[in-house]
This record gives structure tokens, C-alpha cells and sequence, in this order.
């Protein structure tokens, strides 16, 4: 089943997140995994000619499979996910 017309789903805040995988562990679906790479698409492209901050996301977010349940917001220690409303559904 696709999900990709939600009309919101959830996103982190990078910068309070703890890293302590509760929002893997509750979802469901498994659409939140662990990124392990070291890079970035943006590093990738533009390291070579220009200084860019380099943080991989933390974790990557399948929302094709997501049904917007809402587990992982609620389970968060750090309140570094919330929802966004996702324009391309409306």
C-alpha cells in the first residue's frame, strides 16, 4: 500500500536528537532505519569545490510505507520529532 498523499507526517529535528532508536523500535511499518553512511548526497556533490557542513541524516524515513500513526512523535524522549504538513497531498 502506498501512503505518499498524507496529508502530514513526521520529520526530525536533527539537532535534538539523542539517537536512541525508540522511534525505530515502535514503528510498525518499519519505515524509520538507522543511516550508517558517513556521507551525504550533498557532500558527494559539492565537497570537492566548496566548504559544506557535512551531518548524514540519522535516520532515513520510508514514507511510502508510512500510515502516519503517530508512535514515533509519542515515544520521542527528546521531542525531535513532530509533524509536517506535506503540501503534495493537498
Amino acid at each position: 500500500m502506498n501512503h505518499i498523499a498524507l496529508t502530514h507526517i513526521p520529520v526530525i529535528d536533527y539537532s535534538k536528537c539523542i539517537q536512541c532508536g525508540e522511534c525505530m523500535a515502535v514503528c510498525p511499518d518499519g519505515v524509520i532505519e538507522r543511516n550508517y553512511s558517513s556521507s551525504c548526497a550533498k557532500c558527494m556533490k559539492y565537497c570537492i569545490t566548496m566548504k559544506v557542513p557535512c551531518r548524514p541524516d540519522l535516520y532515513i524515513f520510508h514514507y511510502n510505507r508510512c500510515n502516519a500513526c503517530g508512535k514515533c512523535i509519542a515515544v520521542c524522549p527528546s521531542g525531535a520529532l513532530c509533524w509536517w504538513d506535506n503540501p503534495e497531498a493537498k
